[in-house]
């Protein structure tokens, strides 16, 4: 979704490229200096920036949404290649396990390790 997104915009900034870079300027889009190597069209940095910001919210607002099914939560895992981007929209949203609230060292390759450890169990 948010890849997607980036690209998108990356391509109206006249910076065609592949989800790879677009990831990598994701991770990176604090960063103005490597934001302008990617960014051909140095005036579409705005849009290229707030499409990126604004995909990352709607992306936390969906998950919200669908833990707000499960009744009781009181510990959450954070995985996947998305976490650390969603993170603080699962904090705002419970703040009152904040500290029960845990992003997984590497969490993008964190359950596919969790699964590989108790296979071999």
């Amino acid at each position: 979704m948010v890849t997607q997104a980036a690209l998108s915009a990356l391509k109206m900034a006249s910076s065609d490229t592949s989800a790879l870079v677009a990831d990598e300027l994701i991770k990176q889009r604090h960063n103005d200096q490597f934001v302008r190597q990617i960014v051909n069209d140095e005036s579409k940095i705005p849009l290229v920036l707030d499409t990126i910001e604004s995909a990352i919210k709607q992306l936390g607002e969906r998950v919200v949404d669908e833990l707000s099914q499960f009744k009781n939560v009181n510990r959450i895992y954070l995985v996947g290649g998305g976490a650390s981007l969603i993170e603080p929209a699962i904090r705002k949203a419970w703040q009152l396990i904040d500290d029960k609230i845990t992003l997984l060292d590497s969490p993008q390759t964190a359950l596919v390790e969790a699964i590989a450890y108790f296979k071999e169990d």
